[in-house]
This record gives structure tokens, C-alpha cells and sequence, in this order.
């Protein structure tokens, strides 16, 4: 199935169930639908001069899924938004704490 034009662009006309409002640091809102069976992940973002949609889907594999609320927006990196398509879980990542010296002997 495929997106309607007639419709509003963030209404689809598909089986993706679960839903991820992202924001990711220094771009606009991007909206991240998946399929119950995890292994199609679409993204719909604007690029100042029209709506994009992007798919990828995995022959094997499935995509790592938060368990959050719907309606939560997440706040993630660039980096993270990758690692998520490559098959990374991110929200069992942890960085490094990031060191801050006052004085350097």
C-alpha cells in the first residue's frame, strides 16, 4: 500500500502500527513508522521545499524497537538515527562520560 495525496502527509495508508516522533539536533521533526513484524522502518521528514520518504527494508533482520509512548518525542543524534538503521540498539548504548579538566598539571 502507498500514501495517499489526497490526504494529510503524515497519514498513512499502511500496516506500519508503530510510530517514533524523533527529533534529531540541529534538523527539523523527522516521523519514523515501523511494521509489527520490525523489519521496515519509513521516514518522513521536510527538506524546506517538499515532504521525503524514506524506507528501508531488512531481508533477515529486524530493527530494534524503543517500548515508549507513541506520543513522546525522543531526541537523538544523527550518529543514533544510523546506528538504529544499521541494527544498533541505542536506547541500551551508553556513551562515555564526557571529561572536563579545569587545570592541566
Amino acid at each position: 500500500k502507498s500514501l495517499n495525496p489526497q490526504t494529510p502527509p503524515c497519514v498513512f495508508e499502511s500496516k506500519l502500527t508503530t510510530f517514533l516522533n524523533l527529533k534529531i539536533r540541529g534538523t527539523s521533526t523527522i516521523y519514523v513508522f515501523s511494521g509489527k513484524r520490525r523489519n521496515l522502518i519509513k521516514i518522513l521528514y521536510f527538506d524546506r521545499s517538499g515532504f521525503c520518504l524514506w524506507q528501508k527494508r531488512l531481508e533477515r533482520a529486524k530493527f530494534v524497537w524503543p517500548k515508549k509512548d507513541p506520543s513522546e518525542v525522543i531526541h537523538i543524534s544523527t550518529e543514533q538515527l544510523q546506528w538504529l538503521l544499521t541494527g544498533y540498539d541505542i536506547w541500551k548504548m551508553r556513551a562515555h562520560a564526557e571529561l572536563k579538566f579545569e587545570k592541566v598539571c
